[in-house]
């Protein structure tokens, strides 16, 4: 039994530490709300803390191994939560698993939530790579959603490196604001929802370009296509 991690005073966050955002979807509503933050720090440990304004996130409440939202939880060790999100390297599948995230074996846990979004079919949290707000130039990698859904075109006639355009969907009925990725006129597939309003939010301030980066044919649909975005400021 995997025991809660330690309450512990607010460490130092260094700016070479490695951040994911911990994005919850409600239930109901399906909107999805940032609540906390993830980071692995540069000494080896692991800091969760929600963020100041969840108690204003709509019906959400803390969950079971991080009860206190006033508090950061950090730990020498992955807690449980983000550990039973990666996959573990003794399955014989890891190899093929990390070679279609573009990583290798020695890529550090939470290098491979980033790429996955670490969602998991009993609950609705996704985490997703954070980024400096500051900054004038973002990069950063994603999978295709939806490819089984909605692509008219088969992957194996793309070529890494060639532009996609964005498509927005203002009549889609499970989201507004969902955007489509198009090559060529034809659908390929959509951004993840949980990316959605982060890549509204870059084409407010920013040029924003996304590109095919790796295709995975022999794999499961949800981890085909991945696609480098780059977002640059006006």
């Amino acid at each position: 039994m995997h025991s809660a991690p330690k309450i512990d005073e607010r460490p130092e966050v260094s700016t070479e530490a490695t951040s994911l955002r911990l994005i919850w979807k409600h239930p109901e509503t399906r909107r999805y709300h940032e609540i906390g933050k993830f980071s692995a720090l540069v000494d080896g440990s692991y800091v969760f803390e929600y963020n100041k304004d969840v108690a204003e996130v709509p019906d959400f409440t803390e969950f079971g191994p991080f009860p206190n939202r006033e508090q950061p939880y950090v730990s020498k060790r992955l807690p449980a939560f983000f550990a039973n999100r990666v996959m573990s390297q003794r399955r014989p599948s890891f190899d093929e698993y990390i070679g279609w995230l573009g990583l290798n074996k020695d890529a550090a846990p939470v290098e491979i939530l980033a790429r996955t979004g670490g969602g998991r079919a009993t609950d609705t949290f996704h985490l997703v790579e954070d980024y400096d707000r500051s900054a004038d130039m973002v990069e950063f990698r994603f999978f295709v959603s939806g490819i089984r859904h909605r692509s008219s075109l088969e992957i194996s006639s793309l070529k890494v490196g060639a532009p996609l355009e964005i498509q927005e969907e203002p009549d889609n009925v499970v989201n507004p604001r969902a955007l489509l990725l198009t090559s060529d006129g034809s659908a390929l597939g959509w951004i993840p929802d949980w990316l959605v309003n982060d890549v509204h939010e870059l084409r407010d301030s920013g040029e924003v370009k996304i590109s095919v980066d790796r295709i995975n044919e022999d794999a499961p649909a949800r981890l085909q296509l991945m696609c480098k975005l780059k977002w640059t400021r006006r």
